[in-house]
């Protein structure tokens, strides 16, 4: 049933059509600036862990060159004598050179745990007792393993180090001292800023019991003010930790993204903020240029919508009624709509398919009329194949039991069952009977598969063949049967791929090919078969040199003809074709082409 819209209606649906545009903006809004929001998050999570991971980089290589300024003064000091802080101390000074006097403070504890010379003020007057200190402990109880323990405040320096220690003992197990190396945390501040390289990023550093080392906020209490430490208290330090621990909120001005990360290999714990001003100025950028490309897509599609309403909509509304008039059988009237060129050319294009369809209606009467008569005609042939194929399988079943009755009573007479016989030509003329009636029963049972493949009885049972392997089982069926008295020559290294077939009706396909090859040639000829594929199709070719007269005296001439039906219905059955082609010089190729359908 065709239904026309009205005006009405109309407006009332690109009314309907444009609030709905409308909120979907606004919802189209709101997930772009979640979503700007969120990708601004992820961004600058990935900003600030990438910062803590080039401060911890930064510091570990710090410590990595401490290692290795230890163990060279190490390996110094142990050849001394230690009893001489004088050339202690400028072995001390000799380290100068590396630029390492305001980043390290070298110093020598002696074996009863006094600190007499410094890289900073030389030979102290007074030695200070490190007894007390755990670096110094350890080293004691460890030489020549480098020891960093917790961040201190230095006794001489008065300033924050990373202390270092490494116990001094010869080879016989004399223990000499403990060299101590304090890394100064300012040092390590400027290393850390310039490992940042990010102006927006503040950070501070603690030891793992949040004690403050440094930090680069530029107000007081910057790293408490971000941080709560009643909260961080309830987290296992001990182990890695890492991750984001606030987000700068738009409603929020207090807010911003915070970070925290555990050093690799220091007890360190970096916290990182990132500037509250730069993230929002940057979320409104983001935001404004994607919102407003949001708003003049919606914009575009409104102003579409009023277009198409305005000029095509309407006038198609016209031509539809027209339209309408002519299908119920009225007269179409290609001049009477009116509207934008458009339309009126499209007015015309339907008054001619108009026309089109009223012939084609004339045309149609007719072929079905025609149809009509060959489905008659088809039906009439059906019936007439159906009683030949009927008449065919009744005469073959008849003849069967009395040929097969008198091939046996003349096997039984050739091979002389009942005494032997005198005269040669009553033996010759059983040998012909036997051989005749045998040819005769093998042309009953082709004429009942005739009749049977034409009635449609013959049904395949598809599977993924081997064609190679059906083809090679066929030739020494083919070669017990004719007792090795042809040649069968198989090109193996043509292409021959599996197909989709029924193995019986191939391997039966491929044994009335070579029975029509053995009709034609002479005993010791060979026939040649080799394949190939073209344009997606397998051609097998099946050639052999016919000698211009029968082998078998004995076979009926119908036998050659039989097979060839039978080869060709097989493979009519699996959608080929079957060629037959003779040269002028006797060479005979039967061809047989399978679609690439069929190809596996």
């Amino acid at each position: 049933m065709l239904v026309i819209r009205t005006q009405p209606s109309l407006n009332r649906d690109f009314t309907l059509l444009s609030l709905f545009i409308i909120f979907l903006m606004v919802l189209m809004s709101g997930w772009v600036a979640f979503e700007t929001y969120e990708s601004q998050k992820r961004e600058i999570t990935t900003r600030l862990k990438s910062a803590s991971a080039r401060m911890d980089n930064a510091l570990s290589l710090d410590i990595s060159h401490a290692r290795y300024i230890m163990q060279a003064i190490g390996k110094q000091l142990i050849e001394q004598d230690i009893s001489d802080h004088p050339k202690i101390a400028k072995t001390f000074q000799s380290f100068d050179v590396f630029d390492k006097a305001d980043r390290m403070i070298f110093s020598w504890v002696s074996r009863d745990q006094q600190l007499v010379v410094n890289s900073h003020f030389g030979v102290l007057e007074n030695a200070i007792d490190v007894s007390d200190r755990d670096y110094v402990k350890r080293a004691l109880s460890e030489p020549w393993n480098i020891t960093i323990g917790r961040p201190i405040k230095g006794r001489i320096s008065k300033r924050w180090v990373l202390p270092m220690s490494m116990g001094i003992a010869q080879e016989n197990g004399t223990f000499l001292g403990v060299l101590y190396v304090g890394l100064i945390i300012d040092t390590l501040k400027d290393e850390a800023s310039r490992a940042v390289g990010d102006k927006a990023i503040d950070f501070a550093v603690t030891n793992r019991a949040f004690s403050l080392m440094t930090q680069s906020f530029t107000e007081d209490g910057g790293y408490t003010r971000y941080f709560d430490l009643t909260e961080l208290l309830k987290q296992d330090f001990i182990a890695p930790q890492k991750g984001l621990y606030s987000t700068a909120l738009p409603w929020d001005s207090r807010s911003l993204y915070s970070y925290y990360r555990t050093a690799d290999s220091l007890p360190f714990i970096y916290f990182l903020t990132y500037s509250r001003e730069e993230s929002m100025k940057a979320l409104r950028q983001l935001m404004i240029a994607r919102i407003f490309q949001l708003v003049a897509v919606g914009t575009f599609l409104l102003f579409v919508l009023w277009t198409v309403r305005k000029r095509i909509i309407q006038p198609v509304i016209g031509l539809s009624h027209y339209t309408r008039q002519a299908t119920l059988g009225t007269s179409f009237d290609a001049q009477a709509n009116s509207g934008p060129q458009e339309i009126q050319s499209l007015t015309r294009e339907i008054y001619k398919f108009w026309l089109y369809v009223q012939e084609r209606k004339r045309i149609e009467s007719e072929l079905r009329l025609k149809l009509a008569e060959l489905v008659r005609i088809r039906e009439s042939a059906n019936l007439t194949n159906k009683v030949k194929s009927e008449f065919f399988t009744f005469i073959a079943e008849s003849l069967k039991p009395a040929m097969q009755s008198i091939r046996e009573q003349s096997e039984t007479i050739k091979d002389q069952h009942f005494g032997p016989i005198t005269n040669q030509k009553y033996l010759k003329n059983a040998d012909d009977v036997f051989y005749q009636a045998s040819a005769v029963l093998r042309t009953l049972d082709e004429m009942i598969r005739i009749a049977a493949a034409e009635s449609g009885l013959i049904a395949l049972k598809e599977e993924e063949v081997n064609t190679l392997h059906v083809l090679q089982k066929t030739i020494r069926g083919f070669y017990e049967e004719h007792h090795h008295s042809y040649q069968v020559q198989l090109d193996t290294s043509s292409p021959i791929p599996n197909m989709l077939a029924d193995k019986l009706r191939l391997r039966q396909l491929f044994a009335c090919v070579l029975a029509v090859a053995a009709q034609n040639i002479s005993s010791g000829d060979s026939v040649r078969i080799s394949g190939n594929i073209r344009g997606g199709r397998l051609n097998l070719f099946f050639s052999f040199v016919s000698d211009g007269k029968r082998q078998n005296s004995h076979a009926p001439s119908l036998q050659t003809s039989m097979s060839v039906a039978i080869a060709r219905l097989l493979i009519a059955l699996h959608d080929g074709v079957f060629e037959m082609k003779s040269t002028p010089d006797r060479v005979t190729t039967i061809t047989l082409r399978f679609p690439a359908e069929r190809l596996q």
